[in-house]
């Protein structure tokens, strides 16, 4: 995963969880932070997909906005 950063400012990429039970991925808790990142699709053919899932979780108070481009 973290190879694919291209840019972060304001993010960690940590584990949430137990070593047991991990919950790996990206966390910031400030404003206006951003992430870039960049997917290689040089291994698809033509009219071929690859898979990308965003979690966005909205659960917390005072929690901002995403954007994807």
């Amino acid at each position: 995963m973290l190879p694919l950063v291209k840019q972060s400012i304001g993010w960690e990429y940590i584990n949430e969880g137990t070593e047991d039970k991990p919950k790996k991925g990206f966390v910031s808790t400030t404003p206006g932070s951003s992430l870039k990142m960049t997917i290689d699709t040089s291994r698809i053919g033509d009219g071929g997909s690859i898979p990308v899932m965003i979690g966005y979780l909205k659960s917390y108070t005072s929690m901002g906005q995403a954007m994807l481009e």
